[in-house]
């Protein structure tokens, strides 16, 4: 999408600005005096989890007086004992879970902004305890951020392993810091949500957590957030929320100062040069893995290495690699949700619940749901999508709660799927035949020459969608306009009548012609390069007196990308973005679009040739998979 609710786009229309930062210099400059390294004259005070036991999420917290961690250069050690996974180790908070009895040493690094040095040792011997409750996870937290935790599921206390049941009477009572309020809306008892309150100082709020084990013994934990104060952002700054502190992959990369200031940031308010920070495909028309990982920003550094390994292993054709020369930046981080593109920037922001594989990194991620989920509640009718290979859904269901681990592989249908499609935005923007010619005085400015000749204007003009009602109902459901009564008494069969008459390829595409292009793209190259299809569907709610009337098809296809109205506006899109390749050759592979049967359930129906009498399960799991996965949108 071109723009994101979490930003204020009214400062960029103002805000024609060449650059970041800027300044001049004089003539001649005197020979500097090297200044003496600072002395240390404080100390490093590390709080937290100081006795913990075996099986606990422990965290330890490094502040020192008078300093803000924020700005501050930290690295964490383990000094001794058996090896743990420690994922944040560039955070005031270090949180992790003892494994195993012994003995255990770490060591924090503590840089503050005036160069001064501290460093500080902990060791602690593990202790044991019986009802251990897992709170995860903490960490640091800027102030004006969003913060959650979440419960994992129970687990027996003498063997580790998950029990069944789930855990009930859940209590979240604040036992420091200032007060906060949890957010009203969150009804899922095993998270809390809440953003993170201004303070004059770093400062440390702790819950206590409470719950009724499966076994009937009650389980406790402490969580704590250290709350990071920070300068005060200004009211001109691009950003209208605060957003995480990141760090380029590579520090000494060519445009590493502009990755750092004017990409992900509360600190800028107009758009920077393009000689601070330009798009990958101006320096680099066949970038390297190494060069386009000079354009990756992140939150904790294990993003960035799964993102490489990802495009290393999982990108045999180099599509993404092409397809990342039209952006400025790759970000990733724990508080981006949904991701999106940006051509403010020119970045496309990734979030991390596609790039996890240990449970360690996905506990670093950021649980609050989509703000669009709220969207579109009073309507009659659902319509749900998913990617499915082999007659089943391409990626396993991963339940939050759960611990799981996941391969790099694992990561094609999410990560994949999501790559294409802000990838489209970037190309639809800036497509790779543009890249020699780009002119302006930043990304933004470029993008306000190209207004009236982006792929989704010329699509619009060549293609355009022809359901009035279906553009509406994008709105309400992905934009969060006003719902109308007429909207309201529409029934599944109107709907499916709107829509299958039509040729967009999903119900996502009615919300901005941008989103048009990218959704026309990603399924037409998920098909071709991974095997992996998209299945679309309008049904019915779900009916709480009588299940066999829940979610039933009144249309739906798989494959709709070769449907003959939508394929010949998905290669319009392809031919743009990639006019080195055939089009033809290249959609005449495709599977023909097929159709599901008229009152069969959703649910049930994943092969054609039969159905199952039980929901599908997620792999590897006990878990049924949530009709609501099917309906959430993960990108923009």
């Amino acid at each position: 999408m071109i723009k994101s609710k979490r930003i204020l786009l009214v400062s960029l229309i103002a805000g024609l600005m060449s650059g970041c930062g800027g300044g001049g210099g004089s003539t001649a400059t005197p020979t500097p005096t090297p200044s003496p390294t600072p002395v240390p004259t404080k100390t490093v005070v590390i709080s937290g989890d100081l006795t913990p036991a075996v099986g606990q999420s422990v965290s330890l917290i490094a502040t020192i007086d008078g300093e803000r961690s924020d700005a501050a250069d930290i690295s964490w050690t383990q000094t001794s004992g058996n090896p743990l996974s420690l994922v944040a180790k560039n955070s005031a908070v270090l949180a992790f879970d003892i494994l195993k009895a012994g003995d255990y040493g770490f060591k924090v690094d503590f840089t503050t902004t005036s160069g001064t040095k501290y460093s500080k040792d902990v060791n602690f011997t593990t202790t044991t305890a019986t009802n251990i409750l897992n709170v995860r996870r903490d960490f640091a937290s800027r102030e004006g951020n969003k913060v959650s935790f979440k419960l994992s599921n129970p687990v027996d206390p003498v063997t580790g392993n998950v029990v069944t049941g789930t855990f009930t009477n859940v209590t979240w009572a604040q036992t420091a810091g200032p007060t906060i309020i949890l957010d009203a809306k969150n009804t899922n008892i095993y998270t809390a949500i809440f953003k993170a309150p201004v303070v004059d100082k770093d400062t440390v709020i702790t819950f206590d957590v409470s719950a009724l084990h499966p076994n009937g013994n009650t389980v406790t934990d402490k969580v704590s957030v250290l709350v990071q104060d920070i300068n005060t952002i200004p009211t001109s700054s691009i950003y209208d929320e605060v957003v995480a502190k990141i760090t380029p992959y590579n520090k000494s990369a060519p445009m590493a100062s502009g990755l750092k200031d004017c990409i992900y940031a509360n600190y800028f308010a107009s758009p920077c040069s393009l000689s601070k920070i330009n798009l990958l495909g101006q320096d680099h028309i066949d970038p390297t893995v190494d060069q386009v990982m000079d354009r990756v920003i992140t939150s904790h550094p294990w993003m960035a290495e799964n993102f490489r390994k990802f495009l290393t292993e999982e990108d045999p054709h180099g599509d993404f690699k092409k397809l990342l020369r039209s952006v400025s930046a790759i970000v990733i981080s724990y508080d981006i949700r949904p991701s999106y593109y940006w051509v403010a920037t020119g970045a496309i922001h990734l979030d991390a619940e596609d790039l996890w594989l240990t449970p360690e990194q996905r506990d670093v991620i950021d649980v609050a749901p989509d703000y669009r989920s709220a969207f579109g509640k009073e309507l009659n009718y659902l319509m749900p999508w998913r990617y499915v290979k082999d007659d089943d859904y391409a990626s396993s269901y991963y339940s939050k709660n759960s611990r799981f681990t996941r391969t790099v592989k694992d990561l094609v249908p999410d990560l994949g799927s999501l790559l294409y499609h802000e990838l489209a935005h970037a190309n639809d923007t800036f497509p790779s035949s543009t890249l020699s010619s780009v002119t302006g005085t930043s990304v933004y400015n470029a993008f306000q020459l190209r207004k009236g000749n982006t792929i989704a204007d010329k699509l619009t003009t060549a293609h355009p969608k022809s359901s009035t009602e279906m553009m509406a109902l994008g709105q309400v459901n992905f934009n969060g306009a006003t719902i109308t009564d007429a909207q309201k008494a529409y029934t599944p069969d109107d709907v499916a009548n709107f829509f299958s008459h039509d040729n967009a390829p999903t119900e996502y595409a009615y919300s901005s012609i941008q989103e048009d292009v990218a959704t026309l793209f990603d399924a037409a190259m998920m098909s071709a390069r991974y095997g992996i299809e998209r299945d679309e569907a309008v049904i019915s709610l779900k009916d709480a007196d009588d299940s066999s009337k829940s979610y039933i098809i009144s249309w739906g296809q798989r494959g709709r990308v070769t449907d003959p109205v939508v394929m010949p506006r998905s290669k319009f899109v392809f031919d743009l973005i990639f006019p080195e390749l055939n089009s033809d050759t290249f959609y005449g592979a495709l599977p023909a679009v097929r159709a599901f049967t008229v009152g069969d359930d959703w649910i049930s129906v994943l092969e054609f040739e039969k159905t199952s009498s039980a929901p599908q399960k997620a792999r590897g799991t006990s878990t049924p998979r949530p009709i609501e996965l099917d309906l959430i949108r993960r990108y923009k």
